[in-house]
């Protein structure tokens, strides 16, 4: 390995390596269900990460094969493709039907939106979305925290 690449390696690479099993064991312990948006190169890269999903009962949806690959400047055929390869990919991994979508760095444009609902996608994140649930209860939830001195406000 280069000098230099290790660090931002493990920094990369956290959250498949540990993250997520914490995130996954405390969600678990506390009865929480998850709907987890997932580069489908995961399912080929980390199958071990898609079964504990599938055994915990989690709706996997896609942002596509890689974060990185962004939906700017793609063609309509393109977009298409890359929306079927995470449904069947997802399919195969975890016999799931791929329900929501949230476009890499959200470089959604009105061109994945139409194709997204020819390809029956049911959903789309927009990133406004999870922005609102966190100000509404991320938010909420830690200054109850803080008032009362416990997880959820519970004293």
């Amino acid at each position: 390995m280069k000098s230099g690449f290790q660090l931002n390696y493990s920094h990369r690479d956290y959250g498949n390596r540990t993250g997520f099993w914490r995130m996954a064991d405390v969600m678990a312990k506390h009865g929480v269900r998850g709907s987890v948006s997932r580069n489908v190169a995961v399912c080929d890269h980390y199958p071990e990460i898609i079964e504990r999903c599938c055994a915990l009962g989690w709706e996997l949806f896609s942002h596509g094969t890689y974060n990185t690959r962004y939906f700017y400047d793609l063609s309509e055929e393109q977009q298409r493709a890359v929306i079927a390869d995470s449904r069947e990919t997802i399919r195969k991994y975890s016999g799931q039907s791929l329900d929501g979508w949230l476009t890499a760095a959200i470089t959604n444009d009105e061109t994945t939106q139409h194709v997204l609902a020819e390809e029956g996608i049911m959903w789309l994140a927009t990133g406004r979305e999870i922005a609102a649930w966190y100000t509404e209860h991320y938010y909420d939830a830690v200054s109850s925290w803080l008032a009362s001195g416990t997880p959820g406000g519970r004293r």
